[in-house]
């Protein structure tokens, strides 16, 4: 017998059949929102976060501050359903080795183009600098520490591009599912297997999310330890991977993590992040079910090609950013409502545009079941999405 088709489902748990694999557009769409919510965290939602704090409101600059964070955490489950999935459901088998130079190929080759991108912008500030230089939080430019960013930044403390902190976390993650896919798939109470990984992630990421802002955001060792704080967040996603959740239990998941959320702006110990995980695995089931509204919505075409360029955007946006304030500070000599305007409005027309030619120009040669890949625009044709309950893309990327 089938050992996926033999686990007892949990309570508020259903396993689905197997079913062919076929990407699921709804989980493309959401990707599309996660990736929006971390590009406004950095142009717009942290500056403001910053500003509240300045001016004795930590508690609002702390909510809008996880606000606009909790993309990552999205990305964090989306990471544990699709790549877990064709090995829980499917009952694909794993080959290491095939696996590995598949992850390698999805995510280095566009991470190197955007490396020599973000080189390229941090060196411009500082080898021609204005009055934003000082202010930017960059580090100046050496060649030493922008070569110990090529390994996805896990290696050292200077961070080039701010955003990349979390790329480290998903590289310990696809190193591990060779290991859980071993010990869930071959386990034979999977059910109890995933349950007492979920419960060790949770346990984790309370017990070391205390100690994370004493480790920075880079670093071998902080990328491990922001690792553990996040733990719950993939083995949501792997959860899902395996069940699908019923609508009680996707409320109860908004419910309590929304209880969580609110708390920790109280009670800073608790992790927030276990919060936005909670709701992240709800979005996450929701989008999945291409009955719920959510599934639909997020299934339409601009949040489509936006999905499908989700990579592409969050690796080049912070470049974008610098040098779009850049430009801007050429122009202007302070940092006045004009000098806001210009600078946003640089930033967004570079970040569309190093997102379009990465993505044509790399990503799109290594992605696998892409719907868009031939789109130049959203706007090209309606997508009918073919929908139905418990579908789900088989592979990521």
């Amino acid at each position: 017998m089938n050992i996926l088709s033999a686990v007892d489902a949990a309570p508020g748990l259903t396993p689905s059949a197997s079913v062919p694999r076929e990407r699921f557009h709804g989980l493309d769409g959401l990707r599309a929102i996660a990736a929006l919510l971390v590009f406004l965290h950095h142009i717009v939602i942290s500056n403001a976060a910053l500003y509240f704090r300045q001016h004795d409101s930590p508690m609002l600059a702390s909510a809008l501050f996880g606000f606009g964070a909790s993309g990552v955490e999205i990305f964090f489950c989306l990471s544990g359903v699709l790549l877990l999935r064709p090995y829980l459901r499917h009952g694909r088998k794993i080959e290491v080795l095939d696996y590995l130079k598949r992850r390698l190929l999805r995510l280095y080759p566009p991470f190197f183009v955007a490396w020599l991108i973000s080189g390229f912008a941090v060196g411009l500030v500082w080898i021609y600098p204005t009055w934003w230089t000082r202010f930017s939080g960059l580090p100046g430019f050496d060649w030493y520490d922008w070569l110990l960013e090529l390994p996805v930044g896990i290696f050292t403390d200077v961070a080039y591009n701010l955003a990349w902190w979390s790329l480290g976390l998903e590289v310990l993650f696809y190193l591990s599912v060779p290991l859980l896919v071993l010990v869930l798939v071959y386990f034979r109470r999977t059910g109890m297997a995933i349950g007492t990984l979920v419960l060790f992630c949770l346990f984790a990421s309370v017990f070391t999310h205390a100690f994370v802002p004493y480790l920075g955001k880079a670093g071998a060792l902080a990328v491990g330890w922001n690792f553990a704080s996040y733990a719950f967040c993939f083995s949501g996603g792997v959860l899902l991977a395996r069940y699908d959740v019923t609508g009680p239990v996707r409320t109860c998941f908004w419910l309590i993590g929304g209880v969580m959320v609110v708390a920790s702006l109280f009670f800073p110990v608790i992790n927030h992040h276990v919060g936005y995980g909670l709701i992240g695995v709800a979005l996450v089931a929701m989008a999945a079910d291409g009955t719920s509204r959510l599934g639909r919505l997020l299934s339409g075409s601009w949040f489509l090609w936006f999905g499908e360029r989700s990579y592409s955007i969050f690796l080049t946006h912070y470049a974008a950013i610098n040098m779009g304030c850049y430009l801007a500070s050429l122009v202007f000599d302070e940092k006045g409502a004009a000098y806001i305007m210009l600078s946003r409005s640089l930033v967004f027309f570079l970040a569309i545009l190093l997102m379009v030619l990465v993505f044509n120009g790399v990503e799109s040669r290594f992605a696998r079941n892409l719907t868009t890949a031939d789109w130049k625009y959203p706007w090209r044709g309606r997508l009918v999405a073919s929908l139905t309950s418990g579908r789900m893309s088989a592979g990521k990327g």
